[in-house]
Formats: C-alpha cells, sequence, structure tokens
C-alpha cells in the first residue's frame, strides 16, 4: 500500500499506519469535543482524514477482492451499510429534540440515544429521537 500524503504540512503516513492509530486519534478528538476543549480545524481534518484512511485500508484488507482495480478508492464506498430502521442526520435529530448538535452527538456516545457512526458522521434512529422527546424508550 502506497503512503498517503497530508499535503499541508507534507507529512507522509502509510495507510497500514493510519489503521493502527486512527481509533485512538479519535477517541481523543471525541474527548476533546465532550470536555469543550478547543481543538483546531486543519487538527480535526487531519484526524478525519486518518481515520477515513485507516477505514478505507481496513476494509480493503478484511474484503481481500482481487479483482479490483487499484485505481479504485475505497474512500467511495457507501458512507453507511443498511439498516433496518429508519435514521436522520444528527442536524435533524438534534432540531427535533431542540439541543444542540454537540449535546446530540453526546447522547450517542454515551448510548443514550441509538445510532450508529460511520466514517465521518452519525446516523441517528429517528424511533430512538421520538421516543427521547415522549418520555420512553426506544425499541431498540
Amino acid at each position: 500500500m502506497k503512503a498517503v500524503a497530508i499535503t499541508a504540512e507534507g507529512a507522509f503516513i502509510p495507510a497500514s499506519a493510519c489503521a493502527l492509530i486512527r481509533r485512538v486519534l479519535m477517541a481523543d478528538l471525541g474527548k476533546c469535543r465532550r470536555d469543550c476543549i478547543p481543538v483546531a480545524p486543519e487538527i480535526v481534518e487531519a484526524v478525519q482524514t486518518i481515520d477515513n484512511i485507516g477505514a478505507a485500508f481496513e476494509a480493503r484488507r478484511a474484503s481481500k477482492v482481487s479483482d479490483v482495480s487499484p485505481d479504485v478508492s475505497p474512500l467511495e464506498s457507501p458512507r453507511f451499510a443498511p439498516v433496518d430502521w429508519d435514521s436522520m442526520t444528527v442536524s435533524a435529530a438534534a432540531e427535533a429534540l431542540r439541543i444542540s448538535p454537540q449535546a446530540t452527538r453526546r447522547l450517542l456516545e454515551r448510548g443514550t440515544l441509538h445510532g450508529e457512526r460511520g466514517p465521518r458522521a452519525w446516523r441517528v434512529c429517528a424511533e430512538s429521537v421520538a421516543a427521547r422527546k415522549d418520555n420512553r424508550p426506544c425499541q431498540h
């Protein structure tokens, strides 16, 4: 696997290294968000890029598909796998619950609100949002 160039500072990080460090970096970024510690936008972007590249490397390695052209980018895959429940974006859930998107993400991270984390964003269970509004438990 070729090294990936992050052109802002000219750093080269192999995709295999991105796969090894991505979860730790995303967890640290999540802690900073939860603790309201400011993080520079370029740092957030770099961490998200490393997460995407690492996830694509893991997916390519797990699938072991040999008939795919090397020119095909694994980052072109769909953002989420199919699920059997209706979903909404974090922004839509936040608006429905009348809270901030950051508070919605915290509920998702704690498991208080049902959802699924994709490579770049959360997918929130619409039933979970409705149940929270009605003060009843979600069926998921």
